[in-house]
């Protein structure tokens, strides 16, 4: 084992020791995603890290501080789940963000803001669940169909609040992981 930890000293350390989640992307980088301090990048090649964060004077940062997860689809795409912010989509070009934020006023946002998994299922669409519902990509890239247990609609989840876990079985069935079972 090797242990990476932070060191406010270093910057070539992780940007906290609290790290809620892991991906390893197709260039073998480790995006580390933190309780309180955004992501921490690590290439392994060269034992170094970089570092992205929320900063409220430029808008292309991360849209929140704590991320809960990191996800690169079949395309190359990284989606980062954050905790508070909403969805965030990664431009290598500019080594900016996009952010996709819920919006009470706009039925074809997110559902809530707080972001707990993200998958890609076999057909490549990308799935969002959240403390709020579960959220499906639409094909325009830009707005969400949301699924939610409200009562009256029998498609959704039996509790709104997806916890870590989104999965596709070999019968295009798709499990959830929320609270309420």
């Amino acid at each position: 084992f090797a242990l990476f930890k932070n060191n406010p000293f270093n910057q070539n350390s992780l940007a906290s020791s609290f790290v809620w989640t892991i991906c390893e992307t197709a260039d073998s980088t480790l995006w580390l995603g933190t309780n309180a301090h955004g992501i921490s990048c690590y290439d392994q090649h060269s034992s170094t890290f970089r570092h992205f964060d929320h900063n409220p004077s430029d808008p292309s940062s991360l849209a929140h501080s704590s991320i809960r997860k990191v996800y690169q689809d079949s395309r190359g795409r990284i989606w980062i789940g954050t905790d508070g912010g909403g969805l965030d989509l990664f431009n290598p070009r500019d080594q900016s963000f996009t952010h996709f934020r819920h919006d009470p006023l706009n039925s074809g946002s997110i559902s809530h803001n707080s972001v707990r998994t993200i998958y890609e299922d076999r057909h490549g669409k990308i799935w969002v669940g959240t403390r709020n519902g579960l959220n499906l990509l639409n094909n325009d890239g830009v707005t969400f169909r949301r699924f939610l247990m409200d009562g009256s609609n029998e498609d959704g989840p039996p509790h709104n609040f997806i916890y870590s876990a989104i999965y596709q079985d070999q019968e295009d069935n798709l499990w959830v992981g929320t609270y309420g079972g």
